[in-house]
């Protein structure tokens, strides 16, 4: 991405400057020294000539050079992440043998590479020269034909210039091709070869502000896996979430729990079955206007290059004392509006996230919300503040919370139990919990006995409220 970033364009710009210098070289050294066209013709063609055998292996070693070069990141990711384990288990020689390997084979074909373009700038120096000469040969066999002597050093100027300007011209077109096996690659994604995303709108989507009305989410018979090749992480899940209900989705890791998330924001569709809210399909809908109807507060929220305020409202869609309100509303000091948002806490990111869909009201507010343990890095105080603002802000929007603490769902309206891939159990938490035989009672039995009432009492208490 840097090449096609930077460089691409700075080799097309200096590609351009130094063949317009280099054609008007040539036109005016055939107009004051006619008998040398037919050289530069012929030398012109070599040059052309030379320049396509020298990119044809060029790129093929540019293009093996990159595939080389992807292992040798990989690697060097995996020693810095797993540096600790790897010295735990005296692995440190098995990853740098590893290494050393990688980088051979890449240098094999960087060293190719630049010999290459080495021997190109050689032979281009030469055909220069030719120029030269011949221009200096013609011109001192026919000095007797000029009238203006002020033409001769005219003639033998630019012939020397032609070396120059030929020489840097061969250099950036090589470039040129080369930087050109980037914009190869980034084409490869927009080939039939590869899947594709669908499209973010269609003709036949609702009209924005006429959908969603109510937030029923209906799964029929939804199984999702993300290859071919890989078990279905859902399978055959069916439920429905009534309007305005808050559902707490518990299970071990590995049960779909993300999963149940991830095709319902078709971040990958569902293989069968459908996803319907208020009664649309889902997956007949553009991509832009299903992520429009549901809002999710991430716990590693995703942070934007720049300020705070550039986090909350990339667009610039509210002004400053819209940002100031939602800010003093999730308790973030209003001076950090202008400060970078990779300073903030892990705590304060969840914060903002929530900030960034208290910003979504009226109209635009989702009728589905996700949150995926969104108190997990705050303090009691702070979850029970934000817990206020939820409950109180959001009210009527159905709610979905990924649970890693049972303590915070155990308020649910209902719990979903999911379990390899399946949904074995939704319903209201204090029934599950009077059937000890069911998924949850036995989750809560396995936290001690202390954590085991107090969840059911407060179970108890909810259903009662």
């Amino acid at each position: 991405m840097a090449t096609m970033d930077k460089m691409f364009a700075q080799t097309v710009d200096g590609m351009a400057n130094l063949g317009a210098n280099t054609i008007a070289i040539a036109v005016v050294m055939c107009l004051i020294i006619p008998p040398l066209t037919p050289i530069l013709i012929a030398g012109l063609i070599a040059y052309q000539v030379q320049i396509k055998a020298i990119d044809s292996s060029n790129r093929v070693a540019q293009r093996n050079k990159m595939v080389c070069l992807s292992p040798i990141m990989t690697t060097i990711g995996e020693t810095v992440n797993g540096r600790a384990l790897m010295h735990a288990m005296k692995f440190e020689q098995f990853f740098f043998n590893r290494q050393e390997s990688f980088t051979n084979h890449w240098m094999k074909f960087n060293y190719f590479s630049s010999i290459t373009l080495l021997w190109g700038a050689f032979m281009t120096n030469n055909i220069a020269c030719i120029f030269s000469i011949a221009s200096v040969l013609i011109v001192w066999d026919s000095r007797k034909d000029f009238d203006d002597i002020a033409m001769i050093g005219v003639a033998l100027n630019y012939g020397f210039l032609m070396p120059y300007f030929l020489g840097f011209l061969a250099q950036q077109q090589l470039f040129l091709q080369m930087h050109f096996t980037a914009v190869e690659r980034i084409l490869d994604y927009d080939s039939d070869t590869l899947p594709q995303e669908p499209a973010w709108k269609l003709p036949t989507d609702p009209i924005k502000g006429t959908w969603p009305t109510n937030g029923k989410l209906e799964f029929k018979n939804v199984s999702m896996r993300y290859r071919k090749d890989l078990p279905f992480a859902i399978k055959d899940v069916n439920v429905t979430v009534d309007e305005g209900k808050h559902v707490g989705i518990i299970g071990r890791t590995g049960a779909g729990k993300t999963s149940f998330i991830v095709v319902l924001f078709r971040i990958v569709d569902a293989n069968k079955g459908q996803i319907l809210l208020d009664g649309k399909d889902l997956n007949k809908l553009g991509l832009h206007t299903v992520r429009k109807a549901l809002g999710i507060i991430p716990q590693t929220p995703l942070l934007i290059p720049g300020s705070l305020a550039h986090n909350l409202d990339p667009f610039n869609k509210y002004n400053e004392e819209k940002l100031k309100e939602v800010l003093h509303l999730v308790n973030l000091p209003l001076k950090y509006l202008k400060n970078p948002a990779s300073d903030l806490s892990v705590g304060e990111q969840q914060l903002m996230a929530l900030a960034r869909l208290l910003l979504r009201n009226g109209a635009e507010q989702p009728k589905i919300i996700v949150m995926d343990e969104p108190t997990a890095n705050i303090d009691a105080q702070t979850d029970e503040k934000m817990q206020e603002i939820i409950n109180s802000k959001f009210e009527g929007v159905t709610m979905l919370t990924i649970a890693h603490r049972l303590n915070t769902v155990i308020g649910s309206n209902y719990m979903m139990v999911m379990d390899k891939g399946k949904m074995v159990e939704y319903e209201l938490p204090h029934t599950l919990l009077q059937n000890k035989n069911s998924f949850l009672s036995k989750m809560v039995a396995s936290l001690g006995e202390e954590s085991e009432n107090a969840l059911k009492s407060a179970a108890a208490q909810f259903a009662m409220a």
